[in-house]
This record gives C-alpha cells, sequence and structure tokens, in this order.
C-alpha cells in the first residue's frame, strides 16, 4: 500500500512537472509588447524626420496619427500597467493636433506657431519615453 501511494505521489508530481503552466504564454506576451514598442519607435522616428518646408504640415498630422495608433497597440499588448503613459502620449498627440491646427494660414506668419509645433513634438517624444520605461526589461 505504501508503495502504491508511493508511486501515485510520483506520477502526480511528474505530471505537475511536466504539463501544467507553460510560459511561452508569458514569452509571447513580451515578445508582442517588445515588438509593438519598436514600432512606436520607429513611428515617433519618423515624426521627427518630417521636413515640413518639404513635406507640409499634413505629414506631421500623419505621423502623429501613427503614433496614436502604435500607442494604442502597445498599451493592448502591455496591459494595464502603462495606461496611465499610453494616455499621456495620447495627450501629447492631442497637443501636437491642437497646435498643428493653430497654426495661420498665411505665408510668412508661421513662425511662432512652428515654435509651438516644435514644442508639441519634444512632448510626445519626451511622453513616449516614459511609456517606456514602464516596459518589461528586455525591451530595446
Amino acid at each position: 500500500m505504501m508503495r502504491r501511494t508511493a508511486l501515485l505521489v510520483a506520477a502526480a508530481l511528474l505530471v505537475a512537472a511536466c504539463g501544467g503552466d507553460d510560459d511561452d504564454g508569458d514569452d509571447d506576451a513580451s515578445a508582442e509588447v517588445c515588438e509593438d514598442w519598436d514600432n512606436l519607435q520607429a513611428t515617433v522616428t519618423d515624426l521627427t524626420e518630417v521636413d515640413v518646408s518639404a513635406e507640409g504640415t499634413d505629414e506631421l498630422r500623419s505621423a502623429a496619427d501613427d503614433i496614436a495608433e502604435a500607442a494604442d497597440e502597445l498599451g493592448e499588448s502591455a496591459g494595464d500597467a502603462v495606461e496611465p503613459r499610453t494616455d499621456d502620449v495620447r495627450t501629447a498627440i492631442d497637443d501636437l493636433v491642437t497646435a498643428l491646427g493653430d497654426l495661420p494660414a498665411g505665408d510668412g506668419e508661421a513662425g511662432s506657431g512652428l515654435v509651438a509645433v516644435g514644442e508639441a513634438v519634444e512632448q510626445v517624444v519626451a511622453a513616449v519615453d516614459g511609456l517606456g520605461e514602464e516596459l518589461p526589461t528586455g525591451c530595446s
């Protein structure tokens, strides 16, 4: 009887060790978070490389939309832990869109408006950097 109980306990331990939780799901989630982080960083790089004089403010708006979408994707993959930071990114994007909308239409009048746009871009970059600080280690 004692031997049978010992065999049953050993079998149960073996099943628990081999079956049970599989950390691959966590690895896949982390890989998705890191992929979404890389995508978000790429969209920020695109924003900072827009040549407004050649491409116009519409390209800035498009880049801002891309950042908002990438931040939303990262928020979905990373979960609630980064939600306050994704909200910060959305706020910074909204401020950028507002600054773009406030630009005067006439030639030569955009000077102060472009300063506000530049400051808004800096706030987007800072918000994304803050979001990156909340991500698991291992994401570049």
